[in-house]
């Protein structure tokens, strides 16, 4: 028997008196319910998100229970917005009266509560590393730039040091 096809019904007593005649329509729920989920505050925060989950039966039947579980933690009938304190994970699914389960779907909350890592000076690097004062002179020598005169005379730089460049005469 399909959905469509009608029933007729009557009763008749032990004295021929006869019911006027019923009609069902039988229907079968085979629709299972749908639950989606919505977050308060939405998009990536710092703090506390409030879950609500909400279900519909299109079926016909009615819906009977919306569950709700936590990481691995145990299956909880759902009955107000769920409070998530950091990103595990949250499956939902919902059932209605007919018995039908919808396919439990997943909700991570974007919750980020890591701190950046801080940003360091340069200097304040620089003061914490044993070899601090040599990287100072270093960085004075490379301050000074390329070949400079000294006197009137080519006087090589930095980079040059300890190498004759072409035209300079040593005396």
């Amino acid at each position: 028997m399909n959905d469509a096809t009608p029933i007729t019904y009557w009763s008749t007593d032990v004295a021929g008196n006869k019911e006027a005649p019923n009609t069902l329509t039988p229907q079968s729920d085979t629709t299972a319910p749908v639950t989606t989920a919505s977050t308060d505050p939405t998009g990536w925060t710092n703090g506390k998100v409030d879950v609500t989950l909400t279900a519909a039966d299109a079926g016909g039947s009615g819906l009977d229970t919306t569950w709700y579980q936590i990481g691995n933690g145990p299956a909880t009938p759902y009955s107000g917005p769920i409070t998530a304190t950091d990103a595990t994970p949250i499956t939902y699914w919902s059932t209605d009266k007919a018995g039908n389960k919808e396919a439990p779907n997943t909700l991570t909350p974007q919750i980020d509560t890591t701190a950046p890592p801080p940003r360091r000076h340069r200097r304040r690097l620089a003061d914490q590393r044993p070899d601090r004062e040599r990287d100072h002179r270093r960085h004075r020598r490379l301050r000074r730039g390329p070949a400079r005169l000294h006197r009137g005379r080519h006087r090589p730089g930095p980079a040059r040091r300890g190498r004759l460049v072409p035209g300079d005469r040593r005396r």
